[in-house]
């Protein structure tokens, strides 16, 4: 029959590569018909082996013979493929023996370049009474399932699903039987599906596969599909059976546990976490932190050049070379080990190694946070085959199924007997379903139980719970329930899932938010635009309620520190990932308050920024006490100064007392030999030696008080008239003022004020001030004529008196009234003057004030001595 159809230009498609290969090895009965007139050309090898034909007696068969009580019906039923490219019908077909089979006939036109063919495939419905009742025994078992079961035929027609199928598609089972992916899906989920059924059905095998799925409510979930070959009762390949499950809240919680573990990494290496760097090939130790060398009591001299297996006993030494021999492999590795401490004690951490990679892609080196155990393993989940469609669909499941009594275990799947790890499923058959869970827990088991067999089918049960497993040890489940009714008995149907990662990533989302809660520092999380996330306490009390702005990152902080935010900090740490600065932020009463401030940079997959997180230290302490440090060492640096001219001034004026005694006496003498006589010139003459040695007695009397008031001793106060001291200190200076063209003027008090003073040390001051004005003015009049005038007033507790002048006004430092020693304007001056005079008038419990002239140029200082 083969060559016949070679020979003929019909039967050229049969022995086309892709056709061919299709027709003749596959397990369904199908034949090769020319259409005009009908008749047989060739029949594949299932065919022949199921209705009892050999090759010769049907090739060349016409339609009469073999569809002989309905020759004209199928005439009919192929002349419409002409139209409809298409036809399916059922009708008796004649069988060698001459007994009759009823069959079903799907019937497609093949357009060929030579001529059109017709392919039929034939299915013998002999078995459909028993197909009906396993797709009743199906529906009873799988109708509630919460995962989505369909199943196929081998043209991709969908020929049965339960309630779940029934969401997703949002239309009955009715109106998708016989339908295929592309009369239901869009065009491109329909491509997609149709591949994965041609690969399941070519290699006869089971295929996984996760694809996002849109409902027709616009909901996306993720759904974890496992398709299976249906194997028919000959070994033909009737179809494919598929069983979905909604991975969504799987996959958000995996995506979140990997966002808060990364996170979680991120802020545990600003609080100096383990690290460890090492070289790629023999994974010697090129550096680690701080951190690390505490945790295992080593130095880093210790370290640094040594590979970790030193740090190891040996069987920790060999997981550490069967988890670096991966490196190759995974960029990404993370395990369980116990290094050693210094004293030999063990000590248990978590290592997270990644492979480092030059910019060629090659290996360059390999690094590892290492901190404390803080997450197990996600429990792994398989799917397994089955020997029969309906218990594949059970044993596929990831989820542990099982069914009791109410007392009893009637069946359960593998994966059950994983999650309690028993030896297999049949170990846990006839067992009681007490055994199953923490004792505390079966008073609860049992009346969900009895509820379910009350309400009759009617009701479901959902909760979360612990597993037993043999070994003791629990795993947390959900567990979802339903009756069903199972060989004629009402039966407990439970499908568990484990949540044991879902609540680990729960409970290290709250223990990593509890650290950051009871943080003393300002922890802060941002939007890549700046836009804050969250506050922790510390940070929510000392910023209090802020305006809008304080919604944005700088928003809560002074301009320039914002500023430097903005400009520095952001940009640096979306680049290296972090940023160390010291910056300030207002508290909740508006004070600028310094803190030292680390921004940290958090990525996603594709390396783009995603997050800032901020942790602020408050420096007011710092730097209050810097300031305190710095005052006291300039305190004792003007002390040490003030000692040292004390010391000068007791030097000079024991120096001086000698020459000035000395010209005192040397006068004294020529007076005593000047004549009596009235002549002018002796009179004159005996005159200006008088005044010269009354100065210098006076120069002797000045120094030995300053020295006394340097050395601290006590002033010789005694009722002084402030006016007549004012004018005998001008009167010794009209030659410097003449030299200055300065114009002195008195504004003295009537009456005069009269106070117990030390004329000496306040004249001495007065000379000061004195001084200086004639020294402002010629400062800002050069030759031109100004003034200087001393006023004396009289006040409720004493007398002022006050020096004006017409110079430039006050320095900076000195409109505070700053009058630190060693502080001067002039070229040559010690800066004492001031101080000096201060000092003088506190010892009369009185003080100096300064001011700028208002209106007019210059500047007043003025003495206030106190009465008594």
């Amino acid at each position: 029959m083969t060559d016949y159809a070679l020979e003929q230009p019909l039967g050229r498609p049969a022995s086309d590569t892709l056709l061919g290969q299709f027709f003749r090895r596959s397990p369904q009965p199908q034949l090769l018909l020319q259409p005009d007139p009908p008749r047989v050309l060739e029949a594949n090898a299932s065919f022949l082996s199921q209705f009892g034909y050999h090759a010769g007696g049907i090739s060349g068969c016409a339609l009469h013979r073999l569809f002989p009580a309905e020759t004209t019906r199928a005439r009919v039923e192929l002349q419409r493929t002409s139209q409809e490219s298409a036809a399916c019908f059922e009708i008796d077909m004649a069988l060698p023996g001459g007994s009759a089979c009823p069959v079903e006939v799907q019937v497609t036109r093949l357009s060929l370049e030579e001529q059109p063919l017709l392919h039929v495939s034939v299915q013998d419905l002999r078995d459909r009474a028993r197909e009906r009742e396993q797709a009743g025994l199906f529906a009873t078992l799988l109708g509630p399932f919460p995962d989505i079961v369909f199943y196929k035929d081998i043209y991709g027609a969908y020929r049965g699903g339960n309630a779940a199928f029934e969401k997703l598609l949002g239309r009955s089972l009715e109106e998708a039987i016989g339908r295929t992916d592309e009369q239901l899906f869009p065009r491109e989920v329909a491509e997609a599906c149709a591949a994965g059924d041609r690969k399941v059905l070519a290699w006869n095998q089971p295929r996984h596969d996760e694809e996002w799925v849109r409902y027709p409510d616009g909901e996306w979930v993720l759904l974890d599909t496992v398709k299976t070959p249906f194997i028919g009762p000959h070994g033909e390949i009737r179809g494919l059976v598929a069983v979905s499950r909604d991975a969504t809240d799987r996959h958000r919680a995996q995506e979140k546990l990997r966002e808060q573990e990364r996170r979680y990494r991120q802020i545990l290496a600003t609080a100096q976490e383990g690290f460890w760097m090492g070289r790629y090939e023999d994974l010697v130790t090129l550096d680690v932190n701080d951190a690390l060398c505490t945790l295992l009591g080593r130095t880093r001299t210790e370290m640094i050049g040594r590979p970790p297996t030193e740090w190891l006993d040996a069987p920790n030494r060999e997981i550490l070379q069967q988890e670096s021999a991966q490196r190759d492999r995974d960029q990404h590795r993370r395990y369980e080990i116990s290094f050693l401490h210094k004293d030999g004690s063990a000590v248990p951490v978590m290592v997270q190694a990644t492979t480092a990679r030059d910019s060629a892609g090659n290996p360059d080196f390999i690094f590892a946070f290492v901190t404390d155990l803080t997450w197990q393993k996600a429990a792994e989940r398989a799917l397994r085959e089955s020997e029969n469609r309906y218990r594949a669909i059970v044993e596929q499941s990831p989820d542990p199924i099982l069914l009791h009594d109410g007392r009893r275990l009637l069946y359960a799947n593998e994966s059950m007997a994983r999650l309690v790890q028993a030896e297999s499923a049949e170990e846990l058959i006839g067992t009681s379903i007490f055994d199953l869970v923490p004792t505390e827990e079966a008073e609860h088991v049992g009346q969900r139980s009895r509820r379910l067999h009350a309400d009759q089918g009617q009701g479901s049960l959902f909760a979360e719970g612990q597993a037993l497993r043999r070994d003791g040890s629990r795993v947390e489940v959900e567990v979802h329930g339903r009756l069903i009714r199972y060989q004629g008995m009402p039966t407990t149907q439970v499908i568990l899932r484990d949540i044991t990662a879902r609540k680990e990533a729960e409970r290290a989302q709250e223990r990593l938010l509890s650290i950051l809660e009871a943080s003393p520092d300002l922890i802060a999380m941002s939007d890549r635009e700046g836009n804050i996330l969250y506050l922790n306490p510390a940070a929510r009390r000392f910023l209090g309620e802020r305006s809008p702005d304080s919604h944005q990152v700088g928003g809560d902080q002074p301009p320039w520190a914002a500023r430097q935010i903005r400009e520095e900090g952001l940009p640096v740490a979306a680049r290296s990932g972090l940023w160390r600065g010291e910056t300030a932020f207002y508290d909740r009463e508006g004070q600028e308050v310094p803190f030292s401030q680390t921004i940290v940079a958090h990525f996603n997959d594709q390396g783009e920024v995603e997050r800032f997180s901020s942790i602020a230290r408050d420096l007011s302490e710092q730097k209050a006490a810097e300031a305190r440090e710095k005052t006291h060492r300039e305190q004792f640096n003007q002390a040490r100064r003030l000692i040292s001219m004390g010391e000068i001034a007791t030097i000079l004026a024991h120096q001086l007392n000698q020459p000035l005694a000395a010209a005192v006496n040397y006068i004294q003498a020529g007076l005593n030999h000047l004549p009596r006589e009235s002549d002018p010139p002796s009179t004159s003459l005996r005159a200006s030696l008088e005044r010269a040695m009354g100065n210098i007695q006076k120069a002797g009397e000045i120094v030995s008080n300053v020295r006394g008031f340097l050395k601290g001793e006590e002033a010789h106060f005694q009722p002084t008239d402030l006016n007549a001291l004012v004018r005998d200190l001008l009167s010794h200076l009209d030659s410097e003022r003449r030299a200055a063209h300065v114009e002195l003027t008195t504004d003295l008090a009537d009456p005069s004020p009269v106070l117990p003073v030390d004329p000496i040390l306040i004249q001495e001051g007065l000379l000061n001030l004195v001084r200086n004005a004639l020294d402002a003015n010629r400062e800002a009049h050069g030759e031109e004529p100004s003034r200087v005038t001393v006023r004396t007033r009289r006040c409720p507790h004493g007398a002022t008196v006050a020096v004006e002048d017409e110079g430039p006004g006050l320095p900076e430092p000195l409109k505070n009234e700053d009058f630190a020693p060693f502080f001067t304007t002039k070229s040559g001056g010690l800066g004492l003057g001031l101080w000096i005079v201060r000092s003088i008038a506190e010892t009369h419990n009185g003080n100096l004030h300064a001011r700028n002239n208002d209106p007019g140029p210059g500047a007043t200082f003025t003495i206030f001595l106190r009465q008594g």
